[in-house]
């Protein structure tokens, strides 16, 4: 009898083949990258779908460093990476400093084809409503807002007073975070902000494929952590 043939597996966006443990989720790190299962599955989307094109304007909020360089590969100069702390990113995706407190406010209009962020939302201590709002206000016409944030069992709840890690991690699944989303009352958060619309997972993924790139097929059961919503202008119920 022929020996089966095991699986090999490589990471979508750089190619690595080693994949590293994250507390309970084996094997889920790129070594390479340090892509994680939503990042993956958000290359599979952006090569299916096209949204990335030569000559656009992409504002990338917390890049993940492989999706970064791939788009700035295709988009040039254009390409915008962004974050809190830009000096913990490698020195070739040029990171410039940005507050999504207090600097969204002052995005210019119209400016963005893209706006990409994944599991972002979470660790901004203010009203996340308007810094969504601003994001989307600087998207063009037909510009595309695509994200990603963590959806918890129960409901939506956030603290921005001083508590103890212990807390932030029981309350809301990570010691760094002010906020969940839950998934009993999406709706009456992020849902009354914009007209949700959940990428369809199964499109891009296939059983081959979750084998190979190390993307478990978890990821398609309902609107979970790793669902990406890809948000047009009308898509906006705040005018």
């Amino acid at each position: 009898m022929q020996a089966e043939v095991e699986q090999q597996h490589e990471c979508n966006i750089c190619g690595g083949t080693e994949f590293l443990d994250i507390k309970r989720r084996p094997k889920v790190r790129c070594a390479s990258c340090n892509s994680v299962e939503r990042s993956r599955l958000l290359q599979l989307i952006l090569d299916r779908e096209g949204f990335i094109k030569s000559g656009q304007k992409i504002l990338h909020i917390a890049p993940e460093a492989g999706i970064g360089r791939k788009i700035r590969s295709v988009v040039g100069p254009g390409y915008d990476p962004i974050d809190l702390r830009p000096t913990i990113y490698p020195a070739d995706l040029n990171v410039r400093r940005f507050d999504l407190v207090t600097d969204t406010p002052k995005l210019i209009s119209g400016a963005y084809d893209v706006i990409i962020h994944s599991h972002v939302m979470e660790h901004i201590p203010c009203d996340i409503t308007a810094v969504l709002w601003h994001l989307h206000r600087a998207l063009k016409a037909d510009g595309l807002h695509i994200f990603c944030i963590p959806i918890l069992p129960g409901r939506y709840e956030c603290d921005f007073n001083e508590i103890t890690n212990d807390d932030r991690t029981e309350r809301f699944g990570q010691f760094d975070h002010v906020r969940k989303f839950g998934a009993d009352d999406l709706e009456l958060s992020i849902g009354m902000l914009f007209r949700l619309n959940p990428y369809d997972g199964s499109k891009v993924l296939t059983k081959e494929l979750s084998e190979r790139h190390k993307i478990p097929m978890a990821v398609l059961t309902g609107i979970n952590s790793n669902t990406f919503f890809i948000q047009d202008k009308r898509s906006l119920l705040l005018q």
